[in-house]
């Protein structure tokens, strides 16, 4: 005859199999032996046996299948269709973009085929972000080292080998793809930033301090490689994620300012010291001096968005002598074309992405998966609210692509981390609040 606790076991253990997300159950069978408990303790207090208060318990608990199913419900994987669809969309408009500019494009950029080329970049980037989706966060945290010091020897590298695409040696060729590496470190570095800050202890039984310097390092060492290949776009935007990370997970608001000032102090004193830099900016505030020089950029900005309409001049609209329609200057095309009523539209579906990256990081239980959520969000966040602000027309120019929708390999890990993120959420009621151990 089975003793009270072997029938609470029995019990729990048929709740269990019909759970199959096998991380659950360790809080699943705390919380309903809990509940167990104390329904036993009540009655055996009304003067019950505990074998007798047990099976009673059990009956109130109700049948452990029906329970187990109503438990699967709850804890199985989560699709977010927000994000998905406003994925479909950015690929839709991207396509769209890309027909437009190959329409108005002359001479051998019209031979390029913008529109092909881009729907296979997205075709493996949707591949990549499916593959992205089935993995195990937690494992990825395992790795954040690795993934930190690999980031570093890539940009080191580039430093080192020049395989020069429009000028710069910053590009990895594969066949007859290339990627922009030092573009898309960043990525790399928050994700692995992520894990490394999320541990408590990253070398052994050495003390908080030690840790905590270790960390900081760990942050600054990536914007010194930045300044020495002199990509500073992606300088400015690994410095805001970073930091956002680093305040996420620490909690130390004075310390995250102590190094922003760090950073705001240091910038300034290069800016002070580069010649290139200052003129860059000079030539943002005085381009009516130089129209047809370093302002002409400026100027044909201008040019565009004052024309546009609400209507816009059409699809393939001619470029209005915009340089990198493609790419930097997308933003400022798809206004040409397609008007402020489009611009309107785009801005909205950004918008509404975010708001669901917001839901997501709201939904998601699971620590480490949050701070994922912040820095590869805020990396997402970033580059967006940048491509909307050329709207303005009062935007420093920099070669920053807008995301999903510009030419080129880096929507590759852009639709990579957002499979990422939707990875999260998808378990993100199959795992413990509290962190454990990844079944092997």
């Amino acid at each position: 005859m089975r003793t009270a606790h072997e029938e609470v076991e029995r019990y729990l253990d048929t709740v269990c199999s019909q759970v199959k997300a096998k991380e659950m159950h360790v809080e699943i069978r705390r919380e309903l032996g809990c509940h167990i408990e104390d329904l036993v303790a009540d009655k055996v207090e009304e003067g019950e046996s505990e074998d007798q208060a047990t099976v009673w318990a059990l009956v109130q608990m109700g049948d452990p299948v029906q329970l187990g199913k109503g438990l699967h419900q709850v804890h199985k994987p989560r699709i977010p269709w927000g994000i998905l669809a406003a994925m479909v969309l950015f690929s839709a408009i991207s396509l769209l973009a890309m027909g437009s500019v190959e329409a108005s494009s002359e001479g051998a950029m019209g031979e390029i085929g913008f529109m092909r080329n881009q729907g296979v970049y997205i075709v493996m980037g949707m591949v990549l972000m499916l593959g992205m989706y089935f993995i195990d966060v937690r494992k990825l945290k395992k790795y954040s080292w690795l993934l930190y010091a690999l980031t570093l020897f890539g940009v080191f590298a580039k430093i080192g080998w020049d395989t020069e695409i429009n000028g710069t040696g910053r590009w990895f060729v594969m066949g007859p793809f290339s990627i922009d590496f030092v573009a898309c470190s960043p990525y790399f570095f928050v994700a692995a930033l992520a894990g490394i800050f999320s541990k408590q202890k990253l070398m052994g039984k050495q003390s908080i301090f030690f840790n905590d310097i270790l960390k900081i390092l760990a942050l600054l060492v990536p914007s010194f490689l930045f300044i020495q290949v002199r990509s500073y776009p992606e300088l400015v935007i690994y410095i805001l994620s970073s930091l956002a990370v680093y305040g996420w997970v620490s909690r130390r608001r004075w310390t995250t300012l102590f190094i922003s000032g760090l950073y705001l102090s240091g910038g300034l004193i290069y800016l002070w010291n580069s010649p290139y830099l200052r003129e860059r900016l000079s030539n943002r505030f005085s381009y009516t001096h130089d129209p047809n020089g370093n302002g002409y950029i400026y100027v044909k900005i201008k040019e565009a968005l004052s024309s546009a309409g609400w209507s816009g001049h059409g699809f393939g609209a001619h470029q209005g002598n915009l340089p990198y329609v493609y790419a930097d200057m997308l933003p400022i095309y798809l206004i040409r074309c397609f008007g402020w009523g489009g611009g309107l539209l785009l801005a909205a579906l950004v918008v509404w992405f975010l708001i669901k990256l917001i839901a997501a990081l709201h939904a998601v239980r699971n620590p480490y998966g949050k701070t994922l959520i912040v820095a590869l969000g805020g990396m997402l966040f970033l580059r967006l609210l940048y491509g909307l602000s050329l709207w303005s027309g009062s935007m420093l120019v920099v070669s920053l692509p807008f995301p999903f929708l510009s030419y080129g390999s880096h929507v590759l890990i852009e639709y990579a981390a957002v499979g990422l993120l939707l990875g999260i959420y998808r378990r993100k009621d199959m795992l413990p609040e509290v962190q454990l151990p990844a079944a092997q």
